[in-house]
């Protein structure tokens, strides 16, 4: 292992083939890859040590690969700790300084004008642009708008990519409030996706969303100043601005109170039992959000079924009754896990979809697919309060639309 890991190992050194797969983790580990081989450099690295690890999978006695419940009774046999990659993401998203102010000028816009700033990004080797309105004062709330992934086309077409408020309607909002921020976060864009927009009869390719930027935009906040906020984007939980000093406000600018108000509504979860552990977190965010805005615990029953295959015919039963406003399906599929993860995952998703066209009864599907573990872990939170808006978003709108006064 030391030879292999040696600062200037050569391939020679080393007789090849072997027994131990050889892995080079991504530079600025976890917080670009969230994979284990990052997580084992990046623990060796917050150690003071070289940047290198061994790392490997624990079966069970039966073969099979032991999940989070399997390695936390391990652990407390063998008196060992226990981490996740997400815990590994927040503490350095914490701990660590992501991005360093490189520049900054006055900016005309037809709306006003601006105080822009550049900010560089050294890990991803990129450049986020932040636009500020007016004097910070960090004892008053200020709009924020953090705008990702930012490319040029978002610029001239605000329905392109559907975000929940394009550059110009939120340079417009920022000018009418006293101090505010536009956050423009850097992402990928080729010339692939730029021809495909300036031809009609191609389709946009999917952007992905890069949790990571939530820690880049909130030092990025904090930076100029902003401690507290009021957001504008659809009404959603963000995981990192815990410990960078921003706090956002419950006020929401762009959603309308009918997605918020759960008061009356009975909404049925139907949950997977398949991933224990990743299903009982997603549950317990699903429910807090349904309380939280409004929604009774008495009027939320859970059903619990063997995996995700069972969770259409769960959900069409509860349908039928027409007792329930809205149904919620949650579950995790992991590519890892699951020998035939693209059928299980697009069977159910095809099954969920059913059931709400036969029944008329709108349906969440909160059944997570992942590649791993730590990447569901890192995304229970969100998903869970994502269920819980679209399903009492769904429940009032359909009211309106059957009532007739849509």
């Amino acid at each position: 292992m030391k030879a292999a890991v040696a600062r200037f190992a050569r391939p020679e050194d080393l007789v090849q083939p072997g027994h131990v797969f050889p892995l080079m983790a991504r530079r600025g580990g976890v917080l670009i890859r969230a994979g284990h081989t990052e997580a084992g450099c990046d623990l060796a690295m917050l150690a003071n040590l070289e940047p290198c690890s061994v790392i490997c999978e624990i079966l069970k006695d039966d073969g099979e690969m032991a999940r989070l419940p399997d390695l936390i009774e391990f652990a407390q046999q063998h008196h060992l700790k226990v981490g996740t990659i997400a815990d590994l993401i927040h503490y350095r998203n914490q701990h660590e300084k992501l991005v360093e102010r490189a520049g900054e000028r006055e900016l005309i816009t037809p709306y006003g004008t601006f105080k822009v700033a550049a900010y560089y990004d050294a890990i991803a080797n990129k450049t986020h642009l932040a636009l500020i309105h007016g004097h910070i004062d960090s004892q008053q709330e200020t709009l924020v708008r953090v705008h990702e992934p930012f490319s040029l086309v978002d610029i001239f077409d605000e329905e392109a990519y559907q975000h929940s408020f394009g550059i110009q309607s939120a340079l417009r909002r920022i000018t009418q409030a006293p101090q505010g921020v536009l956050v423009l976060l850097q992402g990928e864009e080729s010339a692939e996706d730029l021809i495909a927009w300036a031809s009609p009869n191609q389709e946009l390719p999917q952007r992905k969303w890069d949790s990571r930027l939530y820690g880049v935009g909130a030092q990025i906040l904090r930076d100029l100043g902003v401690t507290k906020m009021r957001v504008l984007s659809r009404l959603r939980k963000i995981p990192s601005m815990a410990g960078f000093g921003p706090t956002s406000s419950p006020r929401n600018t762009s959603m309308a109170d009918i997605s918020s108000n759960g008061k009356g509504l009975r909404i049925a979860i139907v949950i997977s039992r398949f991933n224990e552990a990743i299903g009982e977190h997603l549950l317990a965010a699903t429910g807090k959000a349904l309380i939280e805005h409004g929604v009774l615990e008495k009027n939320i029953p859970v059903i619990r079924v063997p995996g995700a295959l069972e969770i259409p015919l769960a959900l069409k039963t509860l349908a039928v009754t027409k007792r329930f406003d809205a149904l919620i399906a949650l579950g995790s599929i992991v590519r890892g896990e699951t020998y035939h993860f693209e059928i299980v995952a697009n069977e159910s998703a095809a099954g969920i979809t059913a059931v709400q066209l036969d029944t008329g009864v709108p349906i969440a599907n909160g059944i997570l697919t992942t590649e791993n573990d730590a990447q569901a872990f890192a995304r229970v939170e969100q998903k869970g309060l994502d269920c819980a808006m679209a399903a009492i978003e769904m429940a009032r709108l359909l009211a309106e639309i059957r009532s007739g006064e849509m």
